[in-house]
């Protein structure tokens, strides 16, 4: 089991598909958070997303959300280029491919999630990012809803025991004078509550709080409960808004309290 992660969504300039679009799907699409509004690639069994950051940034994450078609046995490999190298990528660092499902297990949704972390050599900071995905097979064409870049926070010390995981509905059930359920359906967005209860003072003051104090409850993060590799990984990925009041507390001498509760967009 791995501890906790937290990434935050870094601001991205330009997202393109080198290998082309389906008719009517713009890439752009990826930088926004409506995970229903979707880019789609040609059926093909190979394609590229391509992501200019601006300028030279540090991050060692990539998640993909909202994802659809072809993904059974998919694959991804990064590449990544500084401004130096430049977008041709001719001398980009190339990493192994990989399963592109984060685990074998699907969300209830259907829709899947890749979840790539930087191994040992990969560069810490770049402005190009190619995600190259592979086997994607020829009948079924490929889709994502949201891609994002991060740097992850992974705390000393993990979340305590008390994780709550639950469902916020956004519909709702009233009755008639004859007791006659009159029911709105609405979606049903997952939620999870997390707190950990001894982060050391300068997590908080180096990492916690400014992610507390930039995002507040209107920018959506990612929270990995466990990143470590397993079939459910795929549930254990939330991306959503931070819900009540977001902060630090100083429980006891030497070390401070975080909750996270999130409501969920995927």
């Amino acid at each position: 089991m791995a501890n906790a992660t937290i990434i935050e969504p870094l601001a991205m300039t330009a997202i393109t598909a080198p290998s082309g679009s389906a008719a009517g799907f713009d890439p752009a699409v990826l930088a926004n958070d409506l995970l229903g509004v979707v880019w789609q690639a040609p059926v093909a069994a190979t394609s590229i997303i391509q992501i200019d950051m601006g300028a030279d940034v540090t991050f060692d994450s990539i998640v993909l959300l909202g994802c659809g078609g072809a993904l059974s046995g998919a694959q991804i490999a990064i590449s990544i280029a500084t401004a130096a190298q430049g977008s041709s990528f001719v001398s980009a660092w190339n990493g192994a491919a990989e399963a592109f499902l984060a685990g074998a297990t699907m969300p209830r949704s259907g829709r899947g999630k890749a979840l790539w972390l930087a191994p040992v050599g990969a560069p810490a900071a770049a402005r190009y990012i190619r995600i190259n995905l592979s086997a994607l097979g020829t009948s079924i064409a490929f889709n994502a809803g949201r891609v994002i870049v991060g740097k992850r926070i992974q705390l000393a010390r993990n979340f305590s025991f008390g994780a709550a995981r639950g469902v916020r509905s956004l519909g709702n059930v009233d009755f008639s004078v004859a007791g006659v359920p009159l029911v709105r359906r609405g979606a049903k967005l997952r939620t999870i509550g997390v707190t950990f209860n001894a982060v050391y003072n300068d997590e908080v003051e180096t990492s916690v709080q400014p992610l507390v104090e930039r995002v507040g409850t209107d920018v959506p993060i990612i929270l990995v409960t466990d990143s470590a590799a397993h079939a459910d990984r795929q549930n254990r990925i939330y991306f959503g808004y931070l819900a009540g009041s977001p902060g630090t507390i100083q429980a006891r001498a030497g070390s401070y309290q975080a909750a996270f509760e999130i409501v969920a967009l995927d």
